[in-house]
């Protein structure tokens, strides 16, 4: 696997995890929002990393959940600062998905 792959994807799963830390009631999430908060922060760094063929492709990506979720954060434009706000986020999963 490339190297950029393979942070792609590890930053990918940690966000799995801090969600996992994050919400009492994780198991209860709609999975559109468990994938696009995880796809939308894993493109944030492919972005900032200019991986520009890899945030294209992300950015053309309908698949459901990933695609579809990651669509509604990208749509939603919420700050980095909130995207591991427990709080914030929670408001945001009952409010958009």
């Amino acid at each position: 696997m490339p190297q950029f792959k393979t942070r792609n994807v590890i930053v990918h799963e940690l966000t799995h995890f801090w969600q996992q830390l994050s919400f009492q009631s994780f198991e209860n999430m709609k999975i559109e929002f468990i994938e696009g908060h995880a796809e939308y922060i894993a493109w944030l760094h492919d972005k900032d990393e200019q991986l520009k063929a890899v945030v294209q492709r992300k950015s053309e990506d309908k698949s459901h959940p990933y695609g579809t979720g990651f669509q509604k954060f990208k749509q939603l434009q919420i700050p980095f600062s909130k995207l591991f706000n427990k709080s914030y986020m929670q408001k945001v999963h009952n409010k958009y998905f």
